[in-house]
């Protein structure tokens, strides 16, 4: 069954005008997450038990899916697929992403109690299982042409579709939601920007003054993750509802922060040399100091 979704726009103050106020830093550990023998590791996913997911690129050259728990790797490969890739982990362990088949089309999945389900959106060419709450609710894409511009947003639970779009986007992406249902993601119109949808109204996530925004991720304190690019180089950034706080990997020259859970521990990949390399960022306890100034 397909539901569908009303949608009311909401553009805030923040693609106006930007104002300075004292900004709280939070002092990281930092652990790099390289798969044994692999390359290009990204993690994508983290649950509030630490538990990552993510992806790597093999020695054949294929992209294969792992999970990460306390320092020891676990390959998690969709049967017979070409590639696959994780986006998302819960609290029950249950996990979604996507999978080439043998034609190289690729098909949404959720991973639950040692058994793979295929999902796709009804009559679509093309679907993506891009995150998962602890209610079970899914997010991700589907196409339904070979216009990868043409893409649309769905929320699977209980057996139920539900479809969305953005208002005044292209190319659109259901990246997260958290255990309140509410979703973020981006669009393109004619910069890519992040959106944040809670069920009824949309709301533009745009960091100030950059040139473009996507939210990857949220966790149930309404923390947004995502990544801002200014003059060709990515940064990480935390959003709160009100305030901006961007950071970087150490001396990572491009920093793409894709996840968040309730302990505020970040995960995501970085570019300072080829190949691309994940990474965990986890708060220290007791750690948060004002050092400088915040966009809000």
């Amino acid at each position: 069954m397909i539901k569908k979704a009303i949608i009311i726009l909401s553009i805030p103050a923040i693609l106006l005008s930007i104002s300075v106020s004292l900004a709280y830093s939070i002092n990281y550990t930092y652990t790099p997450l390289d798969y044994p023998g692999g390359r290009n590791t990204e993690a994508n996913g983290i649950n509030n038990h630490g538990k990552i997911v993510g992806m790597y690129q093999g020695a054949d050259l294929l992209a294969h899916g792992f999970i990460y728990d306390k320092g020891t790797y676990v390959t998690l490969d969709f049967p017979g697929a070409n590639h696959t890739v994780l986006r998302g982990i819960n609290d029950s362990d249950q996990i979604v992403g996507f999978f080439y088949d043998a034609d190289n089309v690729y098909h949404g999945f959720l991973f639950s109690e040692n058994t793979f389900t295929t999902i796709d959106f009804p009559l679509s060419q093309r679907s993506r299982c891009n995150g998962i709450n602890n209610l079970g609710q899914i997010v991700g894409t589907y196409w339904e042409t070979d216009d990868e511009t043409q893409s649309h947003n769905f929320i699977y639970y209980n057996g139920e579709f539900t479809d969305f779009d953005v208002p005044l986007g292209d190319e659109t992406r259901a990246r997260g939601i958290n255990d309140l249902g509410h979703i973020v993601g981006y669009c393109k119109k004619p910069m890519f920007f992040g959106y944040l949808y809670d069920s009824s109204t949309f709301t533009a996530i745009t960091f100030p003054g950059a040139n473009a925004t996507i939210a990857y991720g949220i966790n149930s304190l309404n923390i947004i993750i995502g990544t801002y690019a200014i003059a060709g180089y990515q940064h990480g950034f935390t959003f709160d509802g009100s305030k901006y706080n961007s950071f970087d990997y150490l001396e990572a020259i491009q920093t793409i922060a894709l996840g968040i859970n309730n302990s505020g521990q970040i995960v995501g990949y970085y570019k300072k040399t080829t190949p691309n390399r994940g990474f965990l960022m986890t708060p220290k306890p007791n750690a948060i100091a004002a050092v400088g100034l915040l966009l809000e």
